[in-house]
């Protein structure tokens, strides 16, 4: 797979650049939710506050460079696509492990839940590899639900952006410059109506 690392690695100097013109925002739903938050984005990992992420295939584009660095591990696609989006989180400093609910399922949410309890934090797609669209799969629940730790659901909203409507997953292009509001929904332990539910009120439509 070298033609997609070298893809990979070409995706990331540019959007390296052009994410670095993003005003990013936080915003919770819950105010009290900001210093557990924070604890664990910007804290030393791994640690025991460790938290499982969960966002729509839509709000990628956005939220890699949010967490440029931090060391978040990532489930990521064994395919070849898979491949190229692999590269750019590696560049990024995330951590990763792949696997998908398509390819090698099992072994996948097992050394997801091994990862959450080594103390990593982990960010899942949690509709993909391929969709539908803003329909969760149920892995990133019974993660929480084994490591015992909580769930928080992120979307993004952005001022100015394209919707790539073509796509299954209706990803967004924030366009350079533009301030990004990252959401940040109630960060507790998930049922998968409730979970869903928290991102379906701001995934953003044509």
């Amino acid at each position: 797979m070298i033609k997609q690392k070298i893809i990979g690695l070409l995706i990331s100097f540019f959007y390296q650049v052009y994410a670095s013109t993003f005003r990013y925002e936080l915003v919770f739903e819950d105010e009290n939710d900001r210093e557990i938050f924070f604890r664990d984005v910007y804290g030393k990992r791994p640690h025991e506050k460790n938290l499982i992420f969960g966002f729509f295939h839509q709000a990628q584009i956005g939220l890699v460079s949010y967490f440029e660095k931090k060391k978040l591990t990532v489930l990521v696609s064994p395919s070849r696509d898979g491949e190229i989006l692999a590269t750019i989180l590696d560049y990024f400093g995330m951590r990763l492990i792949r696997g998908s609910s398509n390819k090698n399922p099992k072994m996948a949410l097992l050394n997801s839940i091994e990862e959450v309890k080594n103390g990593y934090s982990i960010g899942i797609a949690v509709d993909g590899p391929r969709g539908p669209a803003f329909v969760p799969k149920d892995g990133i629940i019974r993660m929480s639900q084994e490591t015992k730790r909580p769930i928080v659901p992120l979307t993004i909203k952005a001022s100015k952006y394209y919707i790539f409507s073509g796509s299954w997953d209706k990803s967004i292009l924030p366009y350079p410059f533009s301030k990004v509001s990252i959401i940040v929904g109630k960060i507790k332990d998930h049922d998968l109506d409730s979970f869903q539910s928290s991102l379906i009120r701001h995934i953003t439509k044509m």
